[in-house]
């Protein structure tokens, strides 16, 4: 679980020492960058979710639309962690030597998450 791993980050190594220090989140399709609470934000929204899901016994209704808005947001915040890199990418694995990501696209994050939000709260109040 991400938050876990935060957690044992900042236990162990006594990192992240800011709240909006730069993390690689994974390399594939190609590497993602963000602020590590960015990430943790999202791991804290499937849990509550999960947690939520898994202690209600009625089933759930999915609506197209709510499926949609969750994809929507879920891409939106994707891109966000892909866009840091997306000037790099032609360049391969070398022209990462000595780089640091520059701003993270809080306005696309933002409106991924809200979107990934929403869509779980309309299904939560549909059950």
């Amino acid at each position: 679980m991400d938050l876990f791993y935060y957690i044992w980050l900042k236990v162990y190594l006594g990192w992240p020492v800011q709240w909006l220090e730069w993390d690689i989140l994974f390399l594939i399709p190609w590497p993602w960058f963000g602020p590590w609470l960015a990430a943790a934000l999202i791991a804290l929204l499937f849990t509550f979710w999960g947690g939520w899901t898994l202690a209600t016994p009625r089933e759930l209704r999915l609506r197209p639309t709510d499926a949609l808005v969750f994809v929507t947001g879920a891409l939106l915040a994707l891109a966000a962690f892909l866009a840091p890199a997306w000037p790099l990418l032609a360049g391969g694995a070398a022209a990462f030597h000595d780089w640091m990501p520059g701003t993270f696209a809080w306005p696309l994050y933002g409106a991924g998450l809200t979107g990934m939000a929403l869509a779980l709260l309309r299904i939560v109040r549909a059950r």
